[in-house]
């Protein structure tokens, strides 16, 4: 029912719910500023077609704590649009491959999440400034950051990343 997305405030709490979070109450809570609360449900996953739904209209995306899990795919959509990515403590899942896509992307923020991946995706960012995969399962060595001419900021405690600070 389009009619209950010209709401404003949206108190989901406690539901039992679950399955993909609509593209277009993302859209409402990121776009126009609607409060949504979440907590005590089973948990989302991104939706499909998020890119299709908010193409064009944001260049930032802030989902912190939102039950969030399954992968990052559904970001790839936004490829030409997105700068600023912050979904901190969710449970997203998989690698870092879609983030690839981002080539806009300045500030990605994933800390605290179930993410499994080498840093290698992340060479592809050239205006990349700040990175926050603490508290994930990212593995392999800090080689694919040597690139990042524009990194400012970068959180990587608590990972599985082997090798030197040499390969910076």
């Amino acid at each position: 029912n389009k009619s209950l997305w010209n709401r404003r405030r949206f108190d989901l709490r406690d539901l039992n719910l679950s399955g993909p979070f609509p593209a277009e109450l993302i859209r409402l809570i990121v776009y126009e500023g609607a409060e949504c609360v979440v907590s005590g449900n089973q948990g989302f996953t991104l939706p499909n077609d998020l890119g299709e739904v908010l193409a064009g209209l944001l260049d930032s995306i802030v989902l912190n704590d939102f039950l969030l899990h399954g992968p990052l795919e559904p970001l790839a959509g936004m490829a030409d649009d997105l700068k600023f990515v912050s979904l901190k403590d969710n449970s997203l899942s998989g690698d870092l491959s879609p983030i690839a896509s981002l080539r806009m992307l300045e500030e990605l923020r994933l800390a605290r999440n179930c993410l499994e991946s080498s840093l290698l995706p992340l060479a592809e960012l050239p205006t990349l400034r700040v990175l926050d995969l603490d508290n994930n399962a990212i593995g392999g060595d800090l080689a694919p950051l040597a690139g990042l001419v524009n990194l400012e900021e970068v959180r990587l405690s608590k990972n599985r990343l082997t090798g030197t600070l040499a390969a910076l």
